[in-house]
């Protein structure tokens, strides 16, 4: 469910930037499997290369949902724990 706590989660800098490490390594490997005999023959079209640039969203999408969603797992744990441990978190202190 999108929510501004979410979105304002899947916007931080660290979730971003391990989505963005995550698409990069996992897309261009997907991107390779897929296409890499087109590019190899020099017969890479303009749909290949779109499906290429798509393909790199789809390991963005799943990271920052993960992210996000182990992220909310672990302050809820955190609930339990005392307000010092949760100050200390620089996530937390974002988001607040």
């Amino acid at each position: 469910m999108l929510t501004k706590k979410n979105l304002e989660i899947a916007l931080s800098k660290e979730v971003r930037a391990t989505a963005f490490k995550v698409a990069l390594v996992v897309g261009t490997m997907l991107g390779i499997i897929n296409h890499g005999h087109e590019f190899l023959n020099g017969t890479l079209t303009i749909s290949a290369i779109c499906q290429i640039l798509i393909t790199y969203c789809i390991p963005y999408s799943v990271s920052t949902y993960s992210s996000v969603k182990t992220y909310k797992k672990i302050k809820c744990i955190d609930c339990e724990r005392n307000d010092k441990q949760r100050q200390s978190d620089p996530l937390e202190r974002s988001f607040n």
